[in-house]
């Protein structure tokens, strides 16, 4: 015969597993939490606010952003990594989560700590120039300051960002020395570009589609695989003479590991189908972003080759914060 507390364990976990399915169909039941690592008005903070609103519509639930922003993401990291892991608390990953746990010693928390939801967008970075710079294209660039090494400023929006890696892998795969100058942000880099003090520049596509369409900067070229569909006549740094220089921004979703896969699941279903709004599709090409709206397994898939890029981009050019 059975003893009976064994089965009185076994019919407790199951009530328990019960109940728990019972939450996951009923998700959400509160309101959503995002968890921004930056401050409002950063490309992280649009790129979640743009489709925050209808995402609330179809999860039939509040979506609320709440920004994190210091500690060059790991302050929001630690927020939602010390999460209940309930789905009511996300992450919005990027790119700085891949290059954080590379270049810091100390995080105060594991990245591990959390799954991949979705990829909600990507945005290659741009090489561009003052438009007086006396270059067309980007071999004039790199002939400029191969004729005056050190001397041809580019700038770039702080050490560890995408502006900063494609500058470094820039030198690295043409062997070419800029003046490198590191701002705080990404606005601070568009006004001495368009104002003229830089020469050049690293900068999401985001902040040089309106410099471009402004002629205040020229866009040299994109990182991207394949051309912006936002910049069509603009090539990529591989049609541009640049070997094995593909380098993209992005931003997704992750969540505190534990949270249940029907969930994740249904988070993703749920982001991939508020990115079939035309409102937010026009949106996000506003801001010279591609939405993107992927499965768990794809966006784990994606954040692992960038992983592998960044990193060899660190190592190869000694990449280190300060």
């Amino acid at each position: 015969m059975t003893p009976a507390i064994p089965r009185r364990a076994a019919l407790a976990a199951a009530l328990f597993a019960g109940a728990a399915r019972a939450q996951e169909a009923d998700w959400p039941r509160r309101p959503v939490r995002v968890v921004v690592p930056n401050a409002a008005g950063g490309a992280a903070d649009a790129s979640i606010r743009i489709v925050s609103e209808r995402l609330s519509a179809v999860l039939g639930q509040s979506v609320i952003v709440d920004n994190r922003g210091g500690g060059g993401g790991t302050i929001a990291g630690a927020a939602v990594a010390g999460a209940p892991p309930d789905g009511t608390t996300f992450l919005v990953d990027n790119f700085a989560n891949v290059v954080n746990p590379l270049v810091h010693r100390n995080l105060g928390f594991d990245y591990r700590a959390f799954v991949p939801v979705t990829q909600v967008m990507r945005m290659p970075m741009a090489v561009v120039a003052k438009p007086d710079l006396p270059v067309r294209d980007l071999p004039g660039l790199l002939a400029l300051a191969r004729q005056r090494p050190g001397a041809v400023s580019m700038g770039q929006s702080g050490n560890g960002t995408a502006a900063h890696l494609t500058l470094v892998l820039l030198q690295l795969r043409t062997g070419v020395t800029f003046n490198e100058v590191p701002y705080r942000g990404g606005g601070e880099v568009s006004r001495d570009l368009a104002g003229g003090t830089l020469d050049s520049a690293a900068i999401s596509t985001a902040a040089a589609l309106p410099l471009m369409q402004s002629n205040r900067v020229r866009v040299l070229a994109v990182t991207s695989r394949e051309r912006s569909p936002l910049m069509p006549e603009v090539p990529t740094l591989t049609e541009a003479g640049v070997p094995d220089a593909v380098l993209e921004e992005w931003f997704g979703l992750s969540a505190p590991r534990g949270t249940p896969a029907p969930i994740v699941a249904r988070m993703a279903e749920a982001v991939a189908t508020a990115l079939q709004d035309p409102v937010v599709r026009g949106r996000y090409a506003q801001l010279g972003a591609e939405p993107v709206g992927s499965r768990p397994e794809d966006y784990a898939a994606t954040v692992e080759g960038s992983r592998a890029v960044i990193e060899r981009i660190v190592r190869e050019g000694n990449v280190q914060l300060n």
